[in-house]
């Protein structure tokens, strides 16, 4: 899918044969992978889009962008739905979408008790369950604030600040907003009071990602069944043991990937093996295990009951010659996308590289889109023959 010629792809989301990209001078694209044809774009924003988030029906998507704005758009129509402008007061870095759905069906006992109205957002809400009715949107910015925004109104419902640089990841999860910024500093707050809750303090360099767990789609860890964080809604295989604790796992620029007590601020341990910045980290088997990409070249599986390494991705022949870019991991396999113009396929119990499945003549500058054909790999559900 030739797309944003000559630009960079900057974010990319996938649901359900939908694909939507975006670009570093604020172009928006809509695909059908069907048959890999742009069916519309999105105009409006006046910057680079380097975050997004689209909803579970790929119905609605959230942008944010170096203009300052976060802009909410119904997919369907190409329409542009709520524009928050300002959003901050710099680029809108990252942000985190969050339906609640108790919520909404709190509403509409509401609407059938006592005969409360039901606007057209609520309505789409109860027919498309990831709609914008009850859903709320944490982002953070380079002016190192986070926001929590009402979606259906674009109005801000709380300003959490604390942060003294940029806010690199945020994670919320309807109760809890977890942000990592340059400061070095992950910080949780109440989302319903907006005072910080932890200030974890032990990395000692720019935090780069975040995880929550469990995911925010089952708010209650034993509701957790087989369910990994990633958003694109692929299953993991069971774990023989669930691991029932809330965590929050963090990576950053010291080389070290860390893991905490959700709710009492605890570290439980500290992941140490990996020689620099920790760029993409999935959790899988009932949160049992942790993998972690790394920009030293390998990818490692780690024990979430413990803290220890169980496995390194890297055979002297066949690991990636750059740095990792990302990962994405499904019922067997760990699939990786590299700066080195590989994507490589490996399986997830033992380990073992099985082969590369994609080999570009290109290097760097391309690491995002050897990201996009990570996602249209997953689409196909990775139907391969090893």
């Amino acid at each position: 899918m030739p797309c944003h010629e000559g630009r960079v792809i900057t974010c990319l989301e996938l649901e359900g044969g939908v694909v939507v990209s975006g670009s570093d001078v604020g172009e928006i694209s809509v695909w059908d992978l069907r048959d890999a044809s742009r069916v519309r774009q999105l105009v409006g924003h006046q910057g680079g889009v380097w975050c997004s988030q689209l909803s579970a029906d790929a119905r609605t998507l959230v942008t944010g962008s170096t203009d300052r704005t976060i802009r909410i758009w119904d997919v369907p129509s190409g329409s542009e739905r709520i524009c928050i402008n300002p959003a901050h007061h710099s680029t809108v870095r990252c942000l985190h979408l969050y339906k609640d759905l108790y919520g909404t069906l709190f509403i509409l006992f509401l609407h059938l008790s006592i005969g409360i109205s039901l606007n057209s957002y609520a309505f789409d809400s109860l027919l498309y369950p990831s709609g914008l009715y009850g859903c709320r949107v944490a982002s953070g910015s380079r002016d190192a604030s986070l926001k929590l925004w009402d979606t259906q109104r674009g109005a801000c419902v709380r300003t959490f600040l604390g942060h003294v640089a940029a806010v690199r990841c945020v994670q919320y999860n309807g109760r809890l907003v977890v942000s990592g910024a340059y400061d070095f500093i992950i910080r949780v707050w109440s989302a319903h009071t907006g005072e910080q809750v932890h200030q974890l303090v032990s990395h000692t360099n720019r935090i780069y990602s975040l995880l929550l767990w469990p995911c925010s789609e089952h708010p209650e860890p034993s509701a957790c069944t087989t369910c990994t964080t990633n958003r694109a809604g692929r299953v993991n295989e069971q774990s023989e043991h669930r691991n029932d604790r809330e965590m929050i796992i963090s990576g950053s620029l010291d080389t070290q990937v860390k893991v905490w007590d959700l709710n009492s601020g605890e570290l439980y341990f500290t992941l140490c093996g990996h020689t620099t910045l920790t760029s993409s980290m999935e959790v899988v088997q009932n949160g049992s295990k942790l993998i972690t990409a790394n920009a030293d070249q390998t990818i490692r599986i780690w024990n979430l009951f413990d803290g220890r390494c169980l496995n390194t991705l890297a055979p002297p022949q066949n690991k990636h010659s750059s740095a990792l870019t990302c990962i994405q991991v499904t019922k067997k396999y760990i699939v990786s996308a590299s700066d080195d113009g590989t994507v490589k396929l490996w399986d997830l119990q033992t380990g073992a590289f099985l082969r590369d499945l994609l080999r570009f003549a290109f290097s760097y500058s391309y690491s995002v889109f050897l990201s996009a054909t990570f996602h249209f790999l997953d689409y196909i559900e990775f139907q391969i023959h090893v």
